[in-house]
């Protein structure tokens, strides 16, 4: 019964998105986490850049997400893909993560990289101020 009920548990996910958008987070989030800090602690240095790879793919996913995941989750079966295509970046004998991000993100972010700099700096600048305002008021 309870291999029954995984199935139907399984099923639903699949067919219905129920908890999709959860189990995805999850694996995307969860697993990875955990490779990073076994590639942190190893000696070889060639699966920190699959996991950093993973994580800059990763990142620009959810940053489109939340801009037009209204409309995405209209798509069928688009968590169920999404699940499928994070799971495929993660397997390091695929090597998606460094795949995606040298066919399309590297040279998008190379050709922005000025303009990322300035606007990341001027928010940490404006996140300082306001930091050291709040400290002045409370303390």
């Amino acid at each position: 019964y309870l291999a029954l009920g995984a199935m139907v548990l399984g099923l639903m996910f699949v067919f219905f998105g129920f908890g999709m958008k959860f189990l995805t987070t999850l694996v995307g989030f969860a697993v990875p986490a955990y490779q990073s800090f076994k590639a942190i602690e190893s000696r070889d240095a060639g699966d920190d850049r699959q996991w950093l790879a993973y994580w800059v793919v990763f990142g620009f996913l959810e940053l489109i997400e939340n801009f037009v995941g209204f409309i995405l989750t209209w798509v069928p079966f688009y968590y169920t893909l999404k699940l499928l295509f994070v799971i495929a970046l993660q397997v390091p004998q695929f090597k998606g993560a460094e795949f995606v991000y040298n066919h399309f993100l590297r040279g998008l972010l190379r050709k922005y990289e000025e303009e990322i700099d300035t606007t990341v700096g001027k928010g940490l600048d404006t996140a300082r101020n306001m930091a050291e305002e709040i400290g002045g008021q409370l303390g």
